[in-house]
């Protein structure tokens, strides 16, 4: 067998096994995510958020507390945003690890100002952050 031949070879065999990680470690991935529970939290906070969005009337206020999700994303050392809400694309985003989060669709024409606090009326406090949404009718 000549130099060339068992190069090739070499090569090949490389490639394969690199791919193969790679493969492996995505599945790893996925897996592991999926396992924790997370995936279905970000699912069920966002589609929750979407229907209140889609269920609310123009000139309401809403508060929702944000205290089982933050708790989420702290043990998980997540400490970047966990909801965003877009009023163009009609989205909410759930986000409680690092990655692309969770999207879900609402269908609502009003427009949504949300904005996240910490020391507002009812119930919550500075120990305590809250969603608040205010719905406006479109105009």
């Amino acid at each position: 067998m000549n130099k060339r031949a068992v190069n090739d070879v070499l090569l090949g065999n490389l490639a394969f096994t690199l791919v193969t990680i790679l493969f492996i470690s995505g599945i790893f991935i996925v897996i592991q995510r999926s396992g924790s529970g997370i995936t279905l939290d970000e699912q069920v906070y966002a589609k929750q958020i979407a229907l209140i969005i889609d269920k609310a009337k123009p000139g309401m206020e809403i508060e929702i507390g944000l205290d089982k999700m933050n708790k989420i994303a702290r043990k998980k050392n997540y400490l970047g945003g966990i909801i965003n809400i877009d009023n163009v694309g009609k989205n909410v985003n759930v986000k409680l690890v690092n990655g692309e989060g969770y999207n879900y669709g609402f269908f609502t024409g009003n427009n949504i100002i949300w904005n996240i606090k910490g020391d507002i009326k009812g119930d919550c406090s500075i120990d305590r952050e809250c969603l608040i949404l205010e719905i406006l009718e479109n105009e």
